[in-house]
């Protein structure tokens, strides 16, 4: 699906950030010994561990070098590792805290990985995870209705099925509960203040829209698809009095104790 922007993604770090530290404050492990953060991308959640927790071991897990490359500029005292996500971890160590903030929702077998995750805890150990309810949001709208138009179809034959794999609460749960019994769940909308319609394409580029984007693979092609998305963003998403704009987004977060 292509390297991914690190520069693009971290644009918008105080908003994207902010789930981690609130997945975070609800993990009840005081003194965990070693945390694994799978799809750490470019540590923003990483960094959010290393501060609750600075004397554990912690694993930072991801499948772009471009994103560990930014991740290693941090400074942390993290072992940052590139690795498939979707590949086993039996490799390492079993841990107290398996993380993943926002990267689920790109692996493809989600059940066989979080089995995995479980098999790889420690006895009270927790798995902490955020997705995005994406296919739940007025953005997903838009992109639907410019790439599902006849011009672009062609282009994007293989993107949804093969590059975003969301699933619902109820079909975490069911994944989940055949490993644990003790399990949170909660949902939360995010109204990010954004300063312009433009700026939720921007936030969408490096995430949602990315697929797509790599798909045309021509920098004409995609500013002509990306303004497109645009006119239809101005239609669901109105500027307000003054002058901003709300970018609701919904996320689902999991913690599940083994």
């Amino acid at each position: 699906m292509g390297e991914w922007d690190a520069k693009a993604y971290g644009k918008f770090e105080k908003e994207r950030i902010q789930p981690s530290i609130d997945l975070v404050r609800r993990i009840m492990i005081e003194n965990p010994k070693k945390i694994i953060d799978i799809g750490c991308g470019s540590g923003m959640s990483t960094k959010v561990l290393a501060n609750k927790w600075p004397e554990a071991e912690i694993m930072g897990i991801d499948n772009s070098n471009t994103m560990l490359e930014q991740a290693k500029r941090l400074g942390l005292n993290v072992e940052w590792i590139f690795k498939d996500c979707n590949e086993s971890i039996k490799e390492f160590d079993k841990a107290d805290i398996i993380f993943s903030n926002a990267s689920l929702q790109w692996l493809k077998n989600q059940e066989q990985v979080i089995g995995d995750w479980f098999r790889n805890l420690n006895s009270g150990g927790v798995v902490a995870v955020q997705v995005p309810l994406f296919e739940q949001m007025k953005m997903r709208k838009c992109i639907n209705e410019v790439s599902m138009q006849k011009k672009w179809q062609p282009y994007f034959k293989e993107v949804g099925s093969k590059n975003c794999y969301n699933y619902n609460p109820e079909a975490y749960y069911d994944i989940i509960s055949k490993y644990s019994h003790q399990i949170e769940m909660w949902e939360t909308d995010y109204y990010h203040i954004l300063d312009s319609q433009k700026a939720i394409v921007e936030f969408c580029k490096s995430t949602g829209l990315r697929p797509y984007c790599n798909a045309l693979n021509d920098e004409k092609l995609e500013a002509e698809f990306v303004n497109e998305i645009l006119q239809q963003v101005k239609a669901y998403y109105k500027v307000q009095e003054d002058g901003k704009v709300l970018f609701k987004f919904k996320r689902l977060f999991i913690i599940a104790t083994s």
